[in-house]
């Protein structure tokens, strides 16, 4: 059975130390570094290529953004997917 994987992006910036980082959310509705996408998935090895296909093409935006990802609302997450997710970063920082 498919699920749907919703990817998003939202803006970051680096903290003054270059350790961290900040999430800048926009809350006057300015579009995000790159549009949100759902991809229809039905193993973790498709969640995680559709991951590091989205990450490369914001890398090469050049745009410091924090990417995200999770299962939509209504839908099973891939065996493994909880687990995989549990072990990862929340956001990957790309460009920051």
């Amino acid at each position: 059975m498919a699920s749907q994987l919703i990817i998003a992006s939202t803006k970051a910036k680096a903290n003054d130390d270059g350790d961290g980082f900040a999430v800048i959310y926009d809350l006057t509705g300015a579009a995000p570094p790159m549009p949100r996408r759902i991809v229809e998935v039905r193993t973790l090895y498709d969640c995680k290529a559709a991951h590091d296909a989205y990450v490369e093409e914001a890398k090469a935006t050049g745009l410091p953004m924090v990417v995200t990802l999770r299962i939509a609302d209504g839908w099973r997450a891939p065996a493994g997917f909880n687990k995989w997710r549990a072990g990862a970063a929340f956001y990957t920082r790309v460009n920051v």
